[in-house]
């Protein structure tokens, strides 16, 4: 897969870095297929282990959706700024990191969901090529700035509802 094909610059949410453009899963390359079949194996695996839950969140999960996927490309000094997307359920998976990197954590707050500052918090998780990290697509989240003079790159991905 050609990288300069799929790449984009976008000033805002990224910075000191590249955001695929369109939808990842849309190319027909058996690695993507591949990865595209295990990320939905794995929100299906999340969705069981919680359904005997009494949670909206998993109780409501669309039965039809679509998966949205893109990469990320940060280079050092890069990041992303706080955000939410427009689905139900978001995830990442780190495919190629720096050996012994402490920096670009995944952090989730309630910083800009109108609580008082005493209900703020502010959650980091630190990432590990391979790793796999579920969230709803509602909680702001951010990639703090990376500080390592090799690339971090991930796929993130939406399950996004097709309501009828």
């Amino acid at each position: 897969i050609s990288r300069k094909k799929y790449d984009s610059f976008e000033p805002g949410s990224v910075f000191l870095g590249y955001k695929s453009i369109g939808n990842l899963f849309d190319v027909k390359h058996k690695t993507i297929i591949k990865l595209k079949t295990i990320f939905i194996d794995k929100v299906n695996e999340y969705i069981n282990i919680y359904k005997s839950k009494d949670d909206n969140y998993i109780q409501k999960f669309p039965k039809k959706n679509i998966l949205k996927g893109w990469y990320i490309r940060l280079k050092k000094g890069g990041g992303i700024d706080y955000h939410i997307h427009n689905s139900w359920l978001s995830g990442v998976f780190y495919s190629q990191l720096p050996a012994k990197n402490d920096s670009g954590t995944l952090d989730f707050s309630i910083i800009n969901s109108n609580f008082k500052k005493e209900k703020e918090f502010t959650k980091s998780v630190k990432p590990n090529v391979g790793k796999l990290i579920f969230f709803p697509s509602s909680l702001y989240h951010r990639v703090s700035t990376f500080k390592k003079d090799k690339y971090r790159i991930s796929i993130a991905f939406d399950v996004v509802p097709l309501w009828d």
